[in-house]
């Protein structure tokens, strides 16, 4: 229930989560920005034409492989990448691409997607620092409602 939102997101403080992708002030770019801008590399680069703020950017494997993209958005300027897929295989490969390209020490590596608080641990070893666990725990949605810009 809504009133029950803050005393979560509390408990969760408390116990060494974060609400937030990043404390510092950042440019959170969704695949519908992503989509807009017609590509991770234009969407990565318009976000840092604004300047002193954290890049956090969704890859999908929409235009390319999703191991790509990310390497793309890291040496354009990105310093959180959050695979938004939900394959475990993805984040592998992405974890993967970071390190053979001499970046994934710049970078966090965040994942969301149908994620159980079980499998914390696992994906943990196969590279995600963040994950985005926010619907199975705090922001469970009354009605499920996504928007998808379709290019």
């Amino acid at each position: 229930p809504p009133e029950l939102k803050q005393v979560l997101r509390d408990a969760i403080l408390v116990g060494g989560a974060a609400i937030r992708i990043s404390d510092e002030p950042f440019i959170y770019l969704d695949k519908n920005y992503v989509r807009m801008f017609g590509g991770v590399a234009n969407a990565v680069r318009a976000a840092g034409a604004v300047g002193h703020r954290t890049i956090a950017v969704q890859v999908r494997g929409e235009t390319k492989r999703v191991e790509d993209e990310a390497v793309e958005a890291v040496s354009l300027g990105a310093t959180i990448v959050m695979v938004d897929t939900g394959d475990t295989s993805e984040l592998a490969r992405v974890h993967a691409a970071l390190g053979a390209a001499g970046c994934r020490q710049q970078v966090k590596l965040a994942f969301g997607g149908g994620i159980r608080l079980g499998s914390v641990g696992a994906l943990s070893r196969l590279g995600a620092d963040i994950l985005d666990i926010g619907t199975e725990i705090i922001d469970a949605p009354i009605v499920d409602f996504r928007l998808d810009v379709i290019a």
